[in-house]
């Protein structure tokens, strides 16, 4: 391996002599010691689940601390204490949380802050043996619980592939009744090594106070679940993880509030690319959405970032094909509103201009903003809310004219 600095997945020893490497050699990221020519020492670590991050090395007593994933939630961060040959590897956090911890210089104590989703940080003071020695700080959740606002809700569901578990969330408006039925916005990034489930506290979506229900949902594109399951986007991206949302998006009609024919998708970038191609392929999903800043096509977009998970075009023209999302311009059947900015040096205009120029070579009417010198930008919040009450909630047109 080749290094440049100290970083999160890789420490140069104060010996000279040695260095500390995160490598997925395993299906999963695990930490190695190598001498300064290249040679593996041994494996620090050898788990079935990703670390995370060195947080402190201790040469002298020949430890390594580090952050792992290794509970039955990948999210939720865990400090661990190994040895530098690899034994004595312990957990020292609870596993039921998220933590976050700054070691004491002599290591015999750690401040941890931890939380969960719907459990607001709260900050103790632990021993090496992991013990709580005293309790120092707790979330004031007053102003919260007088503005009636509702905790997000974690749920899970099954992959496309039939075994890998997956989560999402859903954010409620303060004014939340379960007997009424609500119409829903998926708001996913969705690119590869991302995360749209987390752990942190998390407030609700502002723009649930428009009355929908909001969503977040992981794919199989999801940082934490190991080179295993980035594998399966190999070749195919921008398909595989699209068909995860739309499983998540299913695993919810059985639920009485939630409108199974009203539903939207908006993001940005890779966002942009998720909200355009949710409602091409899954139209009896996906009902209106919103694209922004989006690659419509591999061929338009960075070769640095795309090879690495679709190979050359000249490997992989297949691949390429199956993604286009100009090939499938002629399958709209909802609404779509694509922005872009006629100055993005990350995403060239060309993406969103070749895509318009299919839907109307399709005979299909869509709805485009432009920003004149705009960068890699997208629609105010204002005017993106304005489209999805037009299309999806029930009788807005008969109620503004």
């Amino acid at each position: 391996p080749s290094f440049v600095e100290n970083s999160p997945e890789m420490m140069v020893l104060e010996d000279g002599e040695h260095f500390i490497w995160a490598s997925e050699r395993s299906g999963f990221n695990n930490y190695y010691l190598y001498n300064f020519d290249g040679t593996l020492v041994n494996a620090i670590t050898s788990h079935p689940f990703e670390v995370a991050n060195i947080v402190k090395v201790d040469e002298d007593k020949k430890l390594l601390y580090y952050m792992a994933r290794s509970g039955d939630n990948h999210m939720l961060m865990q400090l661990h204490r190994v040895q530098l040959d690899g034994s004595k590897d312990t957990r020292l956090t609870d596993p039921a949380y998220l933590h976050s911890v700054n070691i004491s210089p002599d290591g015999k104590y750690f401040v941890d802050i931890a939380q969960t989703h719907d459990i607001p940080p709260f900050t103790n003071l632990l021993d090496a043996k992991g013990k709580v020695v005293a309790e120092l700080a707790k979330s004031d959740m007053s102003k919260f619980e007088e503005l009636g606002l509702k905790k997000v809700e974690v749920f899970t569901f099954t992959s496309k592939d039939g075994v890998t578990k997956l989560h999402g969330m859903i954010h409620f408006p303060s004014n939340f009744d379960p007997s009424k039925k609500y119409p829903v916005i998926l708001n996913n990034y969705g690119g590869p090594a991302t995360n749209a489930f987390r752990e942190n506290f998390t407030t609700p979506d502002p723009m649930t106070e428009y009355g929908f229900l909001v969503l977040n949902i992981d794919g199989r594109n999801l940082k934490g679940g190991g080179k295993r399951l980035l594998d399966q986007l190999y070749g195919n991206l921008g398909l595989v993880e699209m068909d995860d949302f739309a499983e998540g998006i299913k695993s919810l009609h059985n639920r009485p509030y939630f409108d199974k024919d009203r539903v939207g998708v908006y993001g940005t970038s890779y966002g942009g690319t998720t909200a355009a191609s949710m409602l091409l392929r899954f139209p009896e999903l996906v009902h209106a959405a919103v694209a922004n800043s989006s690659v419509t096509d591999w061929r338009l977009y960075d070769n640095i970032y795309t090879e690495r998970f679709m190979s050359t075009l000249d490997n992989n023209e297949e691949g390429y094909n199956r993604f286009s999302l100009m090939n499938k311009a002629d399958q709209l059947q909802g609404e779509l509103l694509i922005f872009f900015g006629t100055a993005d040096n990350n995403v060239h205009p060309a993406n969103s201009l070749m895509l318009i120029k299919a839907f109307q070579d399709a005979g299909k009417s869509i709805e485009v903003q432009i920003a004149p010198d705009g960068g890699h930008t997208a629609l105010n919040r204002e005017r993106m809310m304005e489209f999805f009450i037009e299309h999806l909630v029930t009788d807005y047109k008969k109620e503004v004219r």
